[in-house]
């Protein structure tokens, strides 16, 4: 899949997800259950992976 992006829509995409990353690592921390934190880790890895792209 591509997406090509201005560098304006780029920049407003990774401010997004880096904000949502932020509200992320927060719900991991208050997560008890172990699955579901596995779970929400590797939804941040792929967050991770994201932004790093956008960078």
């Amino acid at each position: 899949m591509t997406l090509t992006l201005t560098a304006e829509e780029a920049a407003v995409l990774r401010e997004v997800l880096t904000t949502y990353l932020g509200e992320l690592r927060m719900e991991i921390g208050k997560t008890e259950r172990y699955e579901a934190r596995q779970e929400l880790h590797a939804r941040e890895d792929a967050l991770k992976q994201i932004i790093g792209k956008l960078a």
